[in-house]
């Protein structure tokens, strides 16, 4: 968990580097002028509404804090590790605070012209999104559809996309050490004599999937919803999966008196 850890940290530090020159800011606009636009069930948004609802400072406190009970009931007494999740909060503020937002966005060269990002029968949704996520910009780009290009605002790392990495990672975690009981009773091959291994195997890569699954579709909340850009989103996943790998290092240390959940 650790080396695993240090690479996420180490592609963090790299999308911040690239974030900051700019080499990020023409997929960005290309990833928004495609997901925003887009008419998506109503269900699923409402669900994309509710997930981005996870951010909440309550709940960023009292998860954890829960989470330590549960795992310290199951044996683990390396439980502060889970705290770590906090360590998004000064990062985000830090960076918010002073990272350059990005230079190229001012050059002209890499970025896409602002007319990819309205056109058909979205045009109306993405102003709307323009004007939550670049307030200062998103007038003079509405009056002046073509080559006009957009300021950021600063947004990186997304600090929603960090801590809901981290929460989300943390409970599909907490489903494969518990060897997904429940799950396994109803899945997998029940035939006399089918091995335990087996449905044990297959509940994982069912629930590994539907993990995939959910962080694509909280990423796409994060920027329906929080208004970040996506190179802001995938800056909150490394650091939130980074802080996640240092958590299970610490709770996994040679010597924690633990036992199965």
């Amino acid at each position: 968990m650790a080396a695993a850890a240090g690479f996420l940290a180490a592609a963090f530090l790299i999308t911040t580097v690239g974030r900051a020159q700019g080499a990020l800011a023409g997929l960005d606009v290309r990833l928004v002028a495609y997901l925003v636009p887009v008419q998506y069930p109503p269900s699923l948004l409402a669900g994309m509404r509710a997930l981005v609802l996870i951010d909440n400072p309550l709940l960023n406190v009292s998860l954890p804090l829960a989470a330590m009970a549960i795992l310290w009931l199951g044996g683990y007494r390396h439980t502060w590790g889970i705290l770590l999740i906090w360590l998004s909060w000064p990062v985000e503020a830090g960076l918010q605070a002073t990272l350059s937002q990005p230079r190229a966005l001012d050059a002209g060269q890499t970025l896409a012209p602002m007319q990819i990002m309205l056109h058909g029968s979205g045009l109306s949704t993405t102003a709307d999104w323009l004007h939550r996520a670049a307030p200062e910009s998103a007038g003079s780009v509405l009056m002046l559809v073509g080559n006009v290009t957009v300021k950021l605002s600063s947004g990186y790392p997304s600090g929603a996309a960090a801590r809901g990495a981290f929460l989300f990672g943390l409970f599909i975690w907490a489903c494969l050490e518990m060897r997904t009981l429940i799950l396994t009773k109803f899945i997998g091959p029940r035939g006399v004599g089918a091995p335990q291994a087996q449905r044990i195997s297959l509940t994982k890569v069912l629930v590994v999937l539907a993990l995939l699954a959910l962080l694509y579709v909280f990423s796409v909340a994060v920027v329906l919803y929080s208004w970040h850009w996506p190179s802001e989103v995938l800056g909150g996943y490394l650091l939130g999966l980074a802080l996640l790998g240092a958590s299970l290092a610490v709770l996994r240390q040679p010597g924690a008196q633990r036992r199965r959940l």
